[in-house]
């Protein structure tokens, strides 16, 4: 492939990847998070369980384009510098493995489930009914 090809390929990864992280990260959370209410917040994942999954599914893709790009840039790098193009591959890749790490650890669910003051929010709450 052509240098073209592998940089129209990166933006339209760039494309996808803006898209699925701001409904992931901004539209999501701004319907399912209710501040200050664990309650609500629960109820709102209770009943929008498949916008909670096509946001994490959003991360996902969001991911899955960091991944591609960062193996992208380093075909693209390597010609000058292969040493630094590994290097700059290696940090792309340790950032999307952060990333996915914090993005299931700190999912809204999650968060809910494991604070102490929503305990009791959680004790009337059950999923499934």
């Amino acid at each position: 492939m052509t240098v073209q090809t592998y940089a129209r390929i990166a933006g339209v990864l760039f494309l996808l990847s803006f898209v699925a992280g701001g409904f992931g990260e901004a539209y999501v959370p701004s319907k399912l998070i209710v501040s200050g209410d664990a309650t609500a917040t629960a109820n709102n994942i209770h009943a929008l369980g498949s916008l909670f999954r096509w946001g994490f599914a959003g991360y996902l893709v969001e991911a899955t384009c960091d991944i591609a790009l960062t193996l992208i840039f380093y075909v693209l790098l390597r010609p000058v510098r292969k040493d630094l193009a590994l290097l700059a591959a290696f940090f792309g890749l340790v950032g999307t493995a952060e990333f996915l790490s914090r993005c299931c650890r700190s999912s809204c669910l999650h968060t809910v489930a494991r604070c102490s003051r929503c305990s009791t929010a959680w004790a009337g709450f059950s999923v499934g009914t």
